[in-house]
């Protein structure tokens, strides 16, 4: 029993020694990527299926004001991800680009000293970066592991393509259904429009197995992405933190500006959760406020299918583990920030 708890101990000490060192924050993300690049991959036949459903569920709306509406929600969508991918692919590069040139200036003599920007991989240089193979590789390795962890954003950005698809769905429902109750309570002895009510609730139906669908493949992906969120917050905020303390001002920038960018991605994938459950909020109350009664016995057992599949919001989740809302990311962030100042105390 001495002998375990001492080895215990010794576990625990180089354990923690390990999590406040400037390496650390390279095996989550290591982690991360091994596992979501290993399940894409797996499952690549999935979301191409499901993109195809999502583009055959689009064609389904023949309106053309609500075709706009969409177009017009996943245009700012769009912008959104083009702004996420030109600022990381900028993230990407910037490093590499001004290795190279700093190195070449060197090079040739027009710099005594290069200016370096820190390489992920540079402890294995030992301090020294005269341009040579080992430089080269330790450039090439460090590129490439940040190419790998990139596949998390791929992996969020996809996130936030499909979820604002189901996003500006469920509000072009609303507005349609909201439609039908005006019509009715402008003085109709009967509901009207039953066949499009027919056709919304069957559209209803076909995004609630959509999202099954998605969410089939996606849950596990997205619930291990945040549960992982929480410690690489804390390491990176770690790592900017003493970069700061030794006055490393450009890997402080560099490990300050990844922090915000991933807080930032999980915020709009969060976001676009809770988004679709105001949404479907919205759907649900705007159901019961049809006067479905006055419509045909089938326009009525229609409607009753609907309330019965809709009798929740939709929440997404991975088996109830962990829901994709603004609630999981504020205690994300709370985690993050007690993990940060327990490994700050004992640094």
């Amino acid at each position: 029993m001495v002998l375990v708890g001492i080895a215990a101990s010794q576990a625990y000490f180089y354990g923690m020694s390990y999590l406040v060192d400037g390496s650390a924050i390279f095996l989550p993300l290591g982690i991360m990527s091994l596992v979501l690049n290993s399940h894409q991959s797996w499952n690549f036949g999935s979301i191409v299926k499901t993109a195809k459903q999502f583009e055959l569920f689009l064609s389904s709306f023949q309106d053309e004001e609500e075709r706009n509406l969409i177009a017009s929600r996943m245009k700012e969508r769009k912008r959104t991800v083009l702004q996420i991918v030109l600022i990381i692919e900028f993230y990407l590069m910037a490093p590499l680009i001004c290795h190279a040139i700093s190195m070449t200036l060197h090079y040739y003599g027009f710099l005594k000293k290069p200016v370096l920007i820190p390489l992920l991989f540079e402890m294995f240089l030992e301090g020294n970066y005269e341009l040579g193979p080992k430089l080269i590789a330790t450039a090439v390795v460090s590129v490439f592991y940040v190419y790998l962890v990139a596949n998390i954003v791929t992996m969020i950005l996809l996130n936030i393509h499909f979820l604002g698809l189901v996003v500006a769905c469920l509000e072009v429902l609303t507005e349609r259904l909201k439609g039908f109750a005006e019509k009715t309570q402008e003085g109709y002895g009967k509901l009207k429009e039953e066949l499009d009510l027919r056709d919304t609730i069957q559209q209803h139906a076909d995004l609630l197995h959509i999202i099954n669908s998605f969410n089939s493949w996606n849950g596990f992906l997205v619930t291990f992405c945040l549960a992982a969120c929480s410690i690489t917050f804390c390491l990176d905020a770690l790592t900017t933190k003493r970069a700061l303390d030794q006055e490393i001002y450009s890997g402080a920038c560099l490990w300050g500006s990844f922090l915000l960018v991933m807080m930032v991605l999980s915020y709009l994938i969060c976001d676009s959760g809770s988004q679709i459950e105001t949404k479907s909020e919205e759907l649900l109350r705007a159901v019961y406020n049809l006067p479905w009664y006055r419509g045909s016995s089938e326009t009525r057992k229609a409607v009753w299918m609907m309330l019965t599949q809709g009798n929740r919001l939709i929440i997404l989740n991975y088996k109830e583990l962990m829901d994709l809302n603004m609630v999981t990311y504020l205690e994300m962030l709370k985690r993050a920030y007690s993990y940060f100042m327990i490994l700050s105390s004992i640094e």
